[in-house]
């Protein structure tokens, strides 16, 4: 879980610039070197320092503290509330067997018959 929480920014940097964010942090972590990064601008993996490219500390910072704060919650919580996945592709969002059935004497409750 801190694994991904750090990788978080290189994929949202990556999806933001037009690119798979997923496969960009797939391919650094593949590379296993440290010195490696993603150049948005250029669309590219190459040694961030000899391209004169440095994190921000607050970013980095703010990456580890906000990771280790979730998987600190998750090994002392008993339950962990999460998104459902997706509705299948095709159909519209809001649709489909997880939406609740309300019975007409509901919906008159609710003023919405």
């Amino acid at each position: 879980m801190l694994r991904a929480g750090l990788a978080a920014p290189l994929r949202q940097i990556a999806d933001n610039a037009g690119h798979d964010g997923r496969a960009v942090a797939a391919r650094l972590a593949e590379s296993g070197d440290a010195a490696l990064g993603f150049d948005a601008v250029a669309g590219e993996v190459r040694d961030m320092a000899a391209a004169g490219i440095s994190d921000p500390l607050d970013v980095v910072s703010a990456a580890l503290r906000h990771a280790a704060s979730v998987a600190g919650m998750m090994l002392t919580a008993e339950a962990a509330l999460a998104r459902p996945p997706p509705p299948p592709s095709g159909e519209p969002e809001g649709f489909g067997p997880t939406t609740p059935d309300f019975r007409a004497d509901e919906l008159e409750d609710l003023g919405l018959a």
